[in-house]
């Protein structure tokens, strides 16, 4: 069949339309998928920044809180630590057999023991549960420390705490070889006799502190419901600030710590110089370890509770 000219440009001139509607439908599809992630962006930006206008009155309110809170705790802190101080000269004070290692030394290591198995907990458990297990020494030290079935030394030893590693504070205190070994020195070398004397000597210190500790439970109670009324606030509006991963998780920790602190006191033990406490030396414990962790308060959660104490 002939083709003329005529018909061949035809022809051509529909490919090349052909061709040029493709590639104009290409384009646009390739635009407009363009133009729409602009606007996903756009979109995107806009309520990031809206969310950030409404949640700075939170960000406010959690500084101006973290502030008070930090004076708080600047208040009880380093009274709490000095305390500790006084409690441990005076185990050297009543040491029958007063000689290197000394017994303030056994006394630092067993508190700083229970200070570090609680550590990860002081991160997110309420205070009220860590208050009421940590009382728990009272009782838990009375009886003889568990017999050590291995020397510290041996290799059996390490890689049978390796493979078995205590899963909470009360496993780990429990497990813990130096904790048990510094706790029978110290009774060793304490008589029983002693121990209401120890007890009662101390006690004009740890009653300082809760009367210090206890003139703050307003001022923590207060912070708790700054935060708290936030919390309700937030409530009414479309954003949730505790789902936001920094804000969020910043006022939880904050409003955790401030009940941690607010619970984590030593109101039972209040009163106790009107009896005679005849295990002075678990009641010490419990008291130095309470205040050990209120001293340290800027390191919760920055130690390695897991690692075994051989």
């Amino acid at each position: 069949m002939d083709i003329n000219i005529s018909e061949a440009t035809s022809i051509l001139s529909l490919v090349v339309a052909t061709l040029a509607y493709k590639h104009a439908k290409a384009s646009s599809k390739e635009n407009g998928e363009q133009i729409q992630k602009i606007a996903d962006r756009h979109i995107f930006l806009f309520a990031k920044m809206e969310l950030n206008k409404s949640s700075q009155k939170y960000v406010k309110l959690l500084h101006e809180v973290s502030c008070e809170f930090e004076n708080i705790i600047n208040s009880i802190s380093y009274p709490a630590l000095e305390i500790n101080r006084e409690i441990s000269r005076l185990f050297d004070c009543h040491d029958s057999n007063y000689k290197a290692p000394y017994l303030r030394h056994a006394f630092h290591t067993v508190i700083e023991i229970v200070r570090t198995a609680y550590d990860r907990e002081l991160t997110y458990q309420t205070g009220i549960n860590l208050a009421s297990r940590l009382r728990y020494l009272k009782i838990q030290i009375e009886r003889p420390a568990p017999a050590v079935e291995v020397k510290r030394n041996s290799w059996a030893s390490f890689f049978r705490r390796k493979k078995d590693l205590p899963i909470n504070p009360e496993k780990f205190i429990d497990s813990s070889v130096a904790c048990w070994e510094n706790i029978a020195d110290i009774q060793n070398r304490i008589s029983s006799e002693k121990e209401s004397i120890i007890f009662r000597d101390a006690f004009p210190k740890i009653k300082e502190f809760i009367q210090l500790h206890s003139s703050q439970f307003g001022r923590l109670d207060l912070l708790i419901e700054k935060l708290d009324d936030g919390l309700k606030e937030n409530s009414l509006e479309q954003f949730n600030i505790l789902d936001m991963e920094i804000l969020g998780e910043k006022y939880k920790r904050i409003r955790g710590d401030i009940e941690r602190i607010r619970e984590l006191n030593l109101l039972d033990l209040n009163g106790a110089d009107k009896f005679e406490i005849t295990d002075g030396i678990a009641h010490l414990i419990y008291a130095g370890s309470i205040l050990q962790i209120i001293s340290q308060h800027f390191m919760w959660g920055k130690l390695n509770p897991m690692k075994p104490h051989f």
